[in-house]
Formats: structure tokens, C-alpha cells, sequence
């Protein structure tokens, strides 16, 4: 525990210094110094009150490797905590992954009509039928494989892997205006603008979360129609 905490220590926050202690662990907002608003976690609902609740622990053993805590107010986040952030620099030994062995998928769903015919040209040109496979088994799997892959390159391509966007313009919108709000909170120089800004960014923030709740719905039905359109049709493999 340093000296730069916030407040003053109930018996919770003994508990936890404790089980901090004979674990060996470090607190870590309580040892960079910086002003309150920078250290305090947690803002009641009017505004009104400020505290440090939030912590970031870590074995003593990294403590050399902290560079600094402190909270950031500005992250809108639709909570009355702020966001708390470590800054560390670590030795870390460097891992190089082996390019071939990196994997992906192709676009097997357009395996149908004109692209069946398509695909087994480019492969039958690709491919020496296979004879004699008691002789050597890892010659022929690796022109098996080095026929099908580039084959499903050129004919298929490569899936997309990107998740379409769901959330409406409308919700982008409340989440701009949330974050406006949250911005005039921490701006206000006087309790009576601190609580109205504060009243202003809670009707925001319910309204937020009311319209991405409405784009999930829509979302999830949205899929569930496109499956059951594919189940009826026979065509599972494009979803």
C-alpha cells in the first residue's frame, strides 16, 4: 500500500490490503501521485461524491516494470466508474510465427453450379492422377495439397472474416451525444452544473442502451430469418 490513495480505508479496503499483503501483491493507485480527480474511481449517482474503489494489483515482482496508474475520466463507458489504466514496459522475448503456418478459409458456399464446373477444370489441370501410392505417401499428399490450395485461391478465394456492423446511425448518434455529456460532466465548475450535467448524461445513457438493445434484436431475427431461408432452400453453406 502506498501513500498516494484517496480517502480513507474502511474495513473492506483493510480486508483487501491484507489479502494484498500475504499474497505479495502491489496496489497499484495508491503509489504515482496525481490531483484527486485523476485517482478517484467511482462517482455517486448525484455526482456528489468521489472515491477510490477500483484497483489494479500486481506481483511485487513487476513493480520495477510499472511506470505509471491513473484514471482517465473522459472514456465514456455508460458506467459511474472511470476507467483505470497501468502503463508498464516489459522485456518480452520475441516469437516469430512461421508464415505457412498460418490458416484461413475459402469461400466453399460458392461451390454450386457454373463454379463446380470451374473449380474441377482448374484442379484437373493442376492435378496428376495419383497411382502407385504405396511408394511414396508424403510426395503424393503434398501434390494433393499443393493442387487444391492454390485451386480454391483462384476459384474460391479467401473468406471474409469481418462480422457485419449492427449498430444503427442512431445508436453511433446517442453514443456521440453520450460522450458530449460525459465531457460536460467533468468540465463543471459548480456542484449545481456537475449535478444537472450528470442528470442530462444518465437520461443519455438509458437511451443508448435502449437502441443498441433494438439493433440486437433486429440483428439476431435478421440471421435467424437467413437461416431458415437457407435451411428451406438447401443452402446452409452460405451463411
Amino acid at each position: 500500500m502506498g501513500k498516494q490513495g484517496l480517502g480513507v480505508m474502511n474495513d473492506n479496503g483493510e480486508i483487501f490490503a491484507d489479502f494484498c499483503s500475504l499474497n505479495d501483491l502491489v496496489i497499484e493507485g495508491t503509489i504515482f501521485p496525481h490531483k484527486d480527480i485523476h485517482k478517484a474511481t467511482w462517482v455517486s449517482p448525484d455526482g456528489g461524491t468521489e472515491n477510490q474503489i477500483d484497483r489494479i494489483c500486481i506481483s511485487r515482482k513487476l513493480r520495477r516494470s510499472l511506470q505509471d496508474v491513473r484514471v482517465f475520466r473522459g472514456a465514456d463507458n455508460g458506467s459511474d466508474h472511470h476507467l483505470v489504466i497501468a502503463t508498464f514496459q516489459l522485456k518480452l522475448k520475441r516469437y516469430s510465427r512461421n508464415p505457412t503456418t498460418k490458416r484461413f478459409k475459402f469461400q466453399v458456399n460458392l461451390l454450386q453450379g457454373n463454379k463446380i464446373t470451374d473449380f474441377g477444370i482448374t484442379l484437373k489441370n493442376r492435378f496428376q492422377p495419383l497411382e502407385h501410392l504405396d511408394e511414396d505417401m508424403e510426395a503424393y499428399w503434398s501434390q494433393v495439397k499443393d493442387s487444391f490450395i492454390p485451386t480454391c485461391k483462384e476459384v474460391l478465394g479467401k473468406k471474409d472474416h469481418k462480422h457485419k456492423d449492427w449498430i444503427s446511425q442512431e445508436s453511433l448518434n446517442r453514443l456521440s451525444e453520450r460522450r458530449e455529456k460525459k465531457a460536460a460532466v467533468n468540465n463543471s465548475r459548480t456542484c449545481n452544473e456537475k449535478e444537472a450535467a450528470q442528470r442530462e448524461y444518465s437520461d443519455v445513457a438509458k437511451e443508448v442502451k435502449r437502441s443498441i438493445k433494438n439493433d440486437k434484436e433486429a440483428f439476431t431475427n435478421a440471421l435467424a430469418e437467413r437461416a431458415e431461408k437457407a435451411a428451406q432452400g438447401g443452402h446452409m453453406r452460405t451463411l
